[in-house]
């Protein structure tokens, strides 16, 4: 079992790297950090959008204990003590998420563009805006759904009716 988990998360690892080699492609030209890529990154540290490395590694290592331990539940401790010993491949592996978040605005935006992204989110209201983002984003996402089954429900109820006067039962 120790074996692979330790397989499943190395493919988890080349996967990501598959995902960011654009990203360490640019990372050296003549054994400099392309320029772009570094405004990305500068970018994602100003505007807090990259989630606690550490974080998102107990994320990780507490789905896969839960993951294992559905599949053998009598081997809770074991699976836990295996996972976090695994788990130890991933220390200092934070370059790779933060390299691979800053490709994304990379894709999005010229180096001029996150140049002056970056003074914003340098500023007082681009600090706040930081600081709220991703609250405003998922309270945004919440507040379409809700409208949207409310709406929907309104939907299915009308066409009901109308369907109903046309003789058609539901």
């Amino acid at each position: 079992m120790k074996s692979t988990l330790r397989a499943t998360l190395i493919a988890g690892f080349v996967a990501i790297g598959a995902m960011t080699a654009t990203a360490n492609a640019q990372d050296a030209k003549d054994g400099k950090i392309d320029t772009h890529l570094q405004a990305a990154i500068e970018l994602v540290q100003v505007t807090n959008t990259l989630p606690p490395y550490d974080a998102q590694i107990d994320l990780i290592k507490k789905n896969a204990k839960i993951w294992l331990i559905r599949q053998n539940p009598a081997l809770e401790k074991v699976i836990s003590t295996s996972v976090e010993e695994q788990a130890k491949i991933l220390d200092g592996k934070n370059d790779m998420l933060l390299k691979s978040v800053a490709s994304v605005w990379a894709s999005y935006f010229d180096e001029k563009e996150l140049k002056e992204l970056q003074t914003f989110f340098k500023s007082d209201l681009g600090q706040k805006m930081g600081s709220y983002q991703a609250r405003i984003i998922g309270e945004s996402i919440g507040s379409v759904q809700k409208i949207s089954q409310s709406l929907t429900a309104g939907l299915v109820n009308s066409a009901k009716e109308d369907l109903a006067k046309k003789g058609h039962k539901f």
